[in-house]
């Protein structure tokens, strides 16, 4: 999908039709993409790097997409490619679907996204849930930040083209417009 006045930075599933992951970013907006954080060519990942005002907090966002059926190895890369990225010691914001449903009462110390948060010192900051059937309401779709202070907003936009709801942040950051 093209989306006037915004590049996108994708990674498309190789060996199967569907899923891939993409990030949509302001054309005004300087950045740098950063595959080489990408531990490993299964993951469904992209990472781009916000330019900041003095490179002093450039922002790692990353948008993923793990498959339901996704071996444990998938996991286990999600946390090298993370490792990687924590230790640039920038902000990261983690986006995307997940497929490990967040909602109260289901998540506990041994949950893959606590031990993500527990890990790697993030928040998961969605709490409506994202994807609802008849039978249903859970949380699979999900924002792991680095840094909570930096969040201005986020939530859950409520969506009839897909089975998933979109998740947003707005994040504080002054980032550097691109020069022409």
């Amino acid at each position: 999908w093209k989306i006037d006045g915004f590049d996108v930075v994708r990674n498309d599933r190789k060996h199967k039709k569907g899923g891939g992951s993409a990030i949509y970013i302001r054309q005004s907006i300087d950045y740098i993409p950063r595959q080489d954080l990408i531990s490993d060519d299964a993951l469904e990942m992209v990472w781009v790097e916000l330019i900041t005002k003095g490179n002093k907090s450039n922002v790692l966002l990353s948008s993923v997409y793990r498959a339901p059926d996704a071996p444990d190895m998938y996991f286990e890369s999600l946390i090298d490619t993370i490792e990687k990225a924590i230790s640039e010691v920038k902000m990261i914001a983690i986006l995307g679907d997940l497929n490990y449903d967040c909602s109260a009462g289901v998540k506990d110390e041994t949950h893959p996204i606590s031990r993500l948060e527990a890990l790697f010192s993030l928040q998961q900051i969605i709490n409506s849930p994202t994807r609802v059937s008849k039978t249903s309401a859970t949380i699979i779709d999900v924002i792991l930040t680095s840094s909570n202070a930096r969040v201005v907003t986020s939530g859950v936009f409520q969506t009839s083209f897909s089975d998933h709801f979109l998740i947003y942040t707005k994040l504080n950051i002054d980032t550097i417009p691109k020069k022409h």
